[in-house]
């Protein structure tokens, strides 16, 4: 008797049968010829033969992918969730094919899809989501932000290269609230990045940070010890965004570096000046005046 022999009788079972006959099939189905009747398990009537299905379907893995992406189109709530459910258990096999769903399927499969991919949580999903804050759908866009901030840092460069996105604003909107959603799971990448990259890089990094405000002045405050000149002036464009009363006292200090950056051609000094007249505290306004009358 061959698999296929084998099989059908759970097969049908799954299908038409129910009560005991029905759960066991649903269980006992574990092969690639198993995945079309163990999807239409989960219409079952009985709520532990549907289980018993996904389940089986989760142990089939990457076969199942596109099958349960077709039951994410189900009217019926317990079939698509436990798709699902189902999906997100297979991990990162479902990725290739949920992200083509992402890009093609209608409103509400496109919605279910992103959350999915947030909850597993796979870098190789990022470009794709990111591509769908272009979208017109708001409710498609906020899905895939929602996806993007699960995922956390692996997400960070490819946001960042949203905000040299001149041509939408909306676009450059949404990569800045994302990256300050993510917050500790992105400043990590973040300093690494005002630390390590590129000048470009280094500015966008800068200017996210100085838009997450307090929660980054400890590491901003770290990277003033870098002996690299571009880095401090970063550094400290960063820290006169945040407006934080605590980076006053390193700020001052910084008006007497006179390192001077090639791109700006402004001083370390000057930029630190410029900090601390947005910071509205005694301390920090009479050094700001008192760096003016020096100069």
């Amino acid at each position: 008797m061959n698999d296929e022999t084998k099989i059908q009788p759970h097969s049908t079972s799954a299908r038409q049968g129910s009560g005991m006959l029905q759960r066991y099939a649903a269980g006992m189905l574990g092969s690639v010829q198993a995945v079309e009747p163990l999807v239409e398990a989960l219409r079952s009537e009985s709520k532990e033969a549907r289980i018993r299905a996904a389940q089986s379907l989760v142990k089939i893995g990457r076969p199942s992918v596109a099958p349960l992406i077709g039951a994410l189109r189900d009217d019926a709530r317990e079939v698509w969730m436990l798709a699902a459910a189902a999906l997100v258990k297979i991990g990162h096999e479902a990725v290739p094919e949920l992200l083509q769903s992402l890009q093609q399927d209608e409103e509400a499969v496109r919605i279910l899809v992103s959350e999915i991919l947030g909850q597993i949580g796979d870098a190789q999903a990022v470009e794709g989501l990111v591509s769908i804050l272009r979208a017109d759908n708001p409710n498609v866009r906020a899905a895939s932000a929602v996806a993007l901030v699960r995922i956390g840092e692996a997400a960070v460069p490819s946001l960042l290269s949203l905000l040299v996105d001149f041509a939408d604003s909306r676009v450059r909107r949404y990569g800045l609230e994302i990256l300050k959603q993510m917050g500790d799971a992105a400043l990590s990448s973040l300093f690494s990045m005002v630390e390590n990259a590129s000048e470009l890089e280094r500015g966008q990094a800068a200017w996210v940070l100085g838009e997450m405000g307090e929660k980054a002045v400890s590491g901003l405050l770290e990277l003033l010890k870098s002996p690299n000149e571009y880095v401090r002036y970063a550094a400290v464009v960063a820290l006169g965004s945040t407006r934080s009363p605590a980076a006053v006292p390193a700020l001052i200090a910084c008006l007497d570096d006179a390192a001077r950056s090639m791109f700006s051609g402004l001083r370390v000094c000057d930029v630190a000046a410029k900090a601390l007249e947005g910071i509205d505290t005694p301390e920090a306004q009479a050094a700001q005046i008192q760096h003016i009358k020096k100069s």
